[in-house]
């Protein structure tokens, strides 16, 4: 295999497996890493965060699939859904957040301690 074609499965896997990027320092890091390293930047060590809007956006994916969740339980099952359904709306509304994350990467944002948004530009 030639250097050329390795870099560039390299960077196929970097862009796949670690779509986070650090705003600061560029570096590729996956959500797993991002979580170890108490939502900070596993290599510069800034805090990080989701920005406002896309936070926003994963609360109405979540409401909305477990609206539909409980809607469509409630028409098929009927009045027994509504207590017996809640679980599964909840787990299918989570299931709904991580598909947006994995399809729409979100871009990170650096923030103070107590969640105070800094301007860094």
């Amino acid at each position: 295999m030639t250097a050329g074609r390795w870099i560039e499965l390299r960077q196929k896997v970097k862009s796949i497996g670690r779509p986070l990027t650090c705003p600061l320092c560029q570096f590729h890091f996956s959500y797993r890493h991002h979580l170890r390293a108490a939502r900070t930047c596993p290599h510069c060590k800034v805090p990080l965060g989701f920005p406002f809007f896309y936070r926003v956006i994963l609360y109405i994916a979540y409401l909305a699939v477990a609206g539909l969740t409980m809607y469509k339980g409630y028409h098929k099952i009927g009045t027994g859904w509504l207590l017996l359904g809640l679980p599964f709306a909840a787990a299918f509304g989570f299931l709904a957040q991580i598909g947006v994350l994995r399809a729409f990467p979100p871009t990170l944002e650096a923030h103070a301690e107590g969640n105070t948004w800094l301007n860094l530009k």
